[in-house]
């Protein structure tokens, strides 16, 4: 098979395991669900504000396994940790439809995000030594897949929740007929993203090489070329270990970006149902608004992956900058009206998607191949602390909350950001 070949089915294959593992985007349309069935199974004040504890623990949970992908795939092959990932991450899953609350936080929450984590880069960093001059392209078309899985998913699971489209009760929380749903949706969603994982896994294509040399003087020519490559390999800045990173300032922009510029998504990814339906009565329409929302997700990681080819990070960041105040300004304009709030929802999914390729993309091209997957890595730490806050505005000023003021904090960091991207290309002139 020939090498390009190879490369084009490991970017499918990517993709494929991306969709899988990127379906934890249905969360913010069923953690109704989720607190309806709770509520009639031992939580009886149990609140919708407390249940969306959930959606951080995923992000604590990806932050702690993105430090291990990559790590564990050079070491020990891209196929063999993918699958055993996958497997986990889909029994982890079905395991949480037979506990208690505290234990579905784990189950449903924490590990999933582990696995979710050691995913993410894995089929990334294998594709990109397929096409090392389409860095952001590649990783564009892979990424993508994380996105497009609420668009996928979102119709199955409505069907399985709640095929008949009932409204929710007067308490804002749906009939026990379909809070009682929700377990066996997850159950079947569970086995569904092991078969398409399982199926992305087996075209993950190893890179390998093309040798010629005898088989005594081939690892130590191949050594020698790969060296020689990295120390060619054209990146801002020469590193020679992950402890060097932590020397260099661009790092912790990355961090500060990350944390300031993805709040605002997080708010509206996993609350827009629970905000909308204090305005909008219509169950299908939220799933609606999700998988659009997952469409848009998706196709925005291609569209800043790949402008990233073309144009200086910094210009994107900026442009991401002014695009989430801009969408943080509008709320209160719009809640009303089904179609600008789907679309609204849909222009921050293009805002906060966007981050999750344009900064992988520029690590690469700031460290190189080898050491720009680990930058990522510790900008991404910040993910989960960005992500708690969210979760702590919403549960501890519920009320703000869902008069729409939940934009001051956005708006606030994210000129604050702008300020220090500002700083920084200052002190470079």
């Amino acid at each position: 098979m020939k090498q390009q070949t190879k490369g084009y089915l490991c970017i499918l294959g990517g993709f494929l395991t991306h969709l899988m593992v990127g379906a934890f985007y249905l969360w913010g349309n069923i953690s109704l669900n989720v607190t309806s069935y709770y509520r009639y199974h031992g939580y009886d004040d149990i609140k919708s504000s407390t249940v969306s504890l959930v959606f951080p623990t995923i992000y604590f949970g990806i932050a702690f396994g993105s430090y291990m992908g990559v790590s564990f795939a050079r070491k020990y092959g891209y196929r063999k940790v993918s699958l055993i990932n996958l497997f986990f991450y889909c029994g982890s899953q079905f395991i949480a439809t037979y506990v208690n609350f505290y234990w579905f936080v784990l189950f449903m929450g924490f590990l999933p995000g582990v696995f979710i984590g050691v995913e993410y880069l894995l089929p990334v960093d294998n594709a990109i030594n397929y096409f090392p001059n389409k860095k952001g392209l590649v990783s564009g078309l892979i990424l993508c897949g994380f996105g497009f899985g609420a668009l996928i998913f979102n119709p199955v699971i409505q069907q399985l929740a709640n095929p008949d489209n009932i409204s929710l009760q007067p308490d804002g929380y749906y009939p026990i007929e379909v809070a009682d749903k929700i377990p066996s949706a997850l159950r079947y969603m569970s086995l569904i993203y092991l078969v398409g994982g399982v199926i992305g896994v087996f075209m993950l294509v190893p890179y390998k090489k093309q040798e010629i040399m005898e088989p005594k003087v081939q690892d130590t020519e191949y050594r020698l070329s790969e060296n020689e490559e990295n120390k060619n390999e054209k990146c801002e800045f020469k590193v020679s270990s992950i402890r060097e990173l932590f020397n260099y300032a661009e790092v912790y922009y990355s961090c500060v970006h990350l944390f300031c510029l993805t709040g605002f998504g997080f708010m509206v990814v996993s609350q827009y149902k629970s905000f909308g339906t204090k305005h909008i009565s219509d169950d299908k329409f939220f799933s609606l608004v999700g998988s659009i929302g997952g469409l848009v997700n998706g196709l925005s990681r291609f569209l800043w992956s790949f402008l990233l080819d073309f144009f200086n990070g910094q210009i994107l960041i900026l442009a991401n900058i002014i695009l989430v105040i801009l969408i943080s300004l509008t709320i209160n304009m719009i809640v009303d009206e089904k179609l600008l709030y789907l679309t609204w929802v849909s222009l921050v999914y293009l805002q906060y998607g966007g981050l999750f390729t344009l900064l992988p993309g520029i690590c690469t091209e700031q460290f190189g191949k080898k050491f720009g997957p680990y930058a990522f890595n510790i900008s991404y730490s910040m993910l989960p602390f960005s992500n708690l806050l969210q979760f702590c505005l919403v549960k501890y000023m519920n009320e703000q909350f869902y008069k729409g003021n939940k934009w001051i904090l956005s708006n606030n960091a994210d000129i604050h950001n702008n300020q220090i991207l500002f700083e920084k290309e200052e002190r470079r002139r």
